[in-house]
């Protein structure tokens, strides 16, 4: 084929063909699924009346909502009326687009790991030469296509606002990039737990779950929407290109454990390299964010205020993510053929020696070294470093606490996931349960002869949870609380540390037995 144009190219054989898209279109799974729904009558049936619920809703809205007395009033309040009918459409279709994008689309790919399983065609998958990346891609893919040719049926309809006004294309294509988005989201959500249930009851669990967070996350912007308050409009290209690449990385945050635990469920969601990257990624686009964007936006508001908050995220969601690490590594036995098994097999030292601590330790030093230096050159007052210095003993000791239940839990549950999933659970309940306990007991009893009382037993609660403490040192509550929350979670942390190391004490003689074994399946090999 020559280098000019060819009709051929534009269909999907000749794309999947070109040198570009090639190595993205030309999946099995992809190709499978586009023309078996190309084929089957279900697809334009299900556009056809998706089409027609947009126009039925339209033409409700646009009937409810016309005002009758317009001939009576002057040229601006009927301009503004009809701008009005405009927004309320507009409205009502992001509504009824919505539902399609966040709950249809991503159902449809979404849940094909677990018809595989109920079918119980998914251990064939494993003697072929399909990939799990190939298959979580494919899935992705799909999602894509069907959200892209249904955004692209719904722009006509769209387009009856033009004729009332109040809404313009940048709205529009927000909308439609917002809740592209948001499906994707929703739909890497559903492949990551599709790969650990068997059942579809499973799924529909999890989908109930991303739904209500999502719906938590962005009930405020979507009433809006619909209310006609919030102008999706107003969004810039700044805010739009940093919430898409956000975006990306959660779903390749999910899309790469999918792809570790399609074939084998019992494996780690990550192991260190993959872990390191994102570490490294997610660090780097919050400090390239804020200094592309929120620096120079803080100056022409004259708000320098902002920078420092989004100083003190960079710092906590780095303490956050090392808190995942720490719980992903320390919680679970390593077995043989594994990553941590070949890891110990090559370097000798680390028979003797946890690798896992030169892990924790490059996490973070790094995180401290960013976050320092970030709000000693861009802070605009020192209080960016004195509420990092306030928090830091608190934040170690949590890593500190994480990191001995996980040890604990691993002593006591055989099973990698389940550990993994008990020590989240555990440091989870007993952070937020406490502080949720302390403030019941601060608010129940408010008596004054017991004033001194309630508020000693509410400190001793709160003493439990590093959440608190962050929450009165972003507030510049000057009664902290820091010191006696790092002495409480240190003191935990060694009196669950004694059982485990216990516990591991008596198995060196057996893991010493496992090297030995080890190394003469090496040798014999």
């Amino acid at each position: 084929m020559g280098s000019g144009f060819s009709f051929t190219r534009l269909t999907f054989d000749g794309l999947r063909s070109s040198i570009w898209l090639g190595w993205l279109l030309d999946n099995p799974l992809l190709v499978r699924e586009i023309r078996r729904r190309m084929r089957n009558k279900l697809l334009s049936w299900s556009l056809i009346m998706y089409l027609i619920a947009l126009g039925v809703v339209s033409t409700f809205i646009m009937l409810t909502t016309y005002p009758l007395d317009i001939g009576h009033t002057n040229l601006r309040e009927k301009i503004m009326a009809v701008s009005a009918v405009g927004r309320h459409i507009f409205g009502g279709m992001a509504v009824v687009e919505a539902l399609l994008a966040l709950l249809i689309a991503p159902m449809i790919s979404a849940g094909l790991a677990v018809q595989e399983k109920e079918k119980d065609t998914f251990d064939f998958l494993k003697v072929t030469t399909l990939r799990a990346r190939t298959f979580v891609l494919g899935c992705l893919m799909t999602t894509a296509c069907f959200l892209l040719l249904a955004f692209s049926c719904t722009l006509p309809i769209l387009g009856l606002t033009f004729i009332f006004g109040g809404v313009s294309m940048a709205e529009i294509l927000s909308l439609n990039y917002l809740l592209f988005l948001g499906a994707m989201l929703i739909c890497a959500w559903f492949i990551f737990v599709s790969t650990a249930q068997v059942r579809a009851r499973g799924m529909q669990i999890a989908s109930l779950i991303a739904l209500i967070l999502l719906f938590l996350l962005g009930w405020r912007v979507l009433f809006g929407t619909l209310m006609g308050t919030r102008s999706l409009g107003n969004l810039s290209l700044e805010a739009m290109a940093g919430t898409g690449v956000f975006a990306a990385l959660i779903v390749l945050f999910l899309s790469v454990a999918a792809t570790r635990r399609l074939y084998d469920p019992q494996n780690r969601l990550f192991n260190y390299r993959q872990y390191t990257g994102f570490f490294i990624v997610v660090l780097g686009f919050l400090a390239g964010y804020t200094w592309w964007y929120v620096i120079p936006l803080s100056k022409t508001l004259k708000a320098p205020q902002n920078i420092d908050y989004s100083l003190m995220a960079i710092f906590v969601v780095g303490w956050v993510m090392i808190l995942l690490a720490i719980a992903l590594f320390s919680a679970g036995r390593f077995e043989r053929g594994d990553e941590v098994w070949q890891l110990r097999m090559r370097f000798k030292v680390f028979q003797y020696f946890d690798e896992r601590i030169i892990i924790y330790g490059f996490y973070i030093v790094g995180w401290l070294v960013l976050s320092w230096t970030l709000a000693d050159s861009w802070a605009s007052s020192s209080r960016v470093q004195t509420q990092i210095l306030d928090l830091l003993p608190v934040f170690l000791t949590a890593l500190l606490l994480i990191w001995s239940v996980g040890r604990l839990v691993t002593c006591i549950v055989a099973d990698r996931n389940k550990a993994v999933s008990m020590t989240l659970v555990i440091v989870i309940a007993l952070w937020f349960g406490s502080m949720a306990l302390g403030a019941m007991i601060d608010q129940v009893v408010k008596a004054s002869y017991s004033r001194y009382t309630t508020s000693t037993i509410a400190e001793a609660f709160y003493a439990l949870s590093p959440i608190m403490a962050l929450i009165r040192v972003l507030n510049a509550d000057p009664h902290t609380g820091a010191v006696t929350t790092s002495l409480v979670q240190s003191l935990i942390s060694l009196a669950l540390l004694f059982p485990s190391w216990t516990r591991r004490a008596r198995s060196h003689v057996a893991m010493a037995y496992t090297w030995t074994d080890s190394k003469q399946i090496a040798n014999e090999e």
